[in-house]
């Protein structure tokens, strides 16, 4: 199925950025990872996967993907926790002249919120 395609090809990118010795592609599989997670409703897992990506993000100053990662991050924790990561987020996101911080995160960071 479509279904089965799409998760396959993931896998496999996921595969190919673990065996590529930089922080960014360690931090985007970490990304995916937690998609497919998620979708396999894997909850602990995938917020395992979730905060490596923003760690990962946040330690090679990639703020853009730390911030989009960190908004999804509050999505699934909600709370109040959760709702400051939102904040802390969109606010950086604003600063930096991106005008849909949902959307923007959902192209790179698909998961249980998406």
């Amino acid at each position: 199925s479509e279904h089965k395609r799409h998760r396959k090809e993931v896998q496999t990118r996921i595969a190919t950025l673990a065996k590529i010795a930089l922080p960014m592609a360690t931090s985007y599989a970490a990304a995916l990872g937690y998609g497919l997670a998620s979708l396999d409703g894997r909850s602990e897992a995938s917020l395992h996967k979730l905060e490596q990506a923003v760690a990962g993000f946040e330690t090679m100053g990639a703020r853009l993907f730390a911030a989009m990662a960190s908004r999804e991050l509050g999505c699934v924790l909600g709370g109040s926790k959760g709702e400051a990561l939102m904040a802390d987020a969109e606010l950086w996101m604003a600063r930096e002249d991106v005008h849909n911080p949902a959307a923007a995160s959902r192209l790179y960071v698909q998961g249980a919120s998406s």
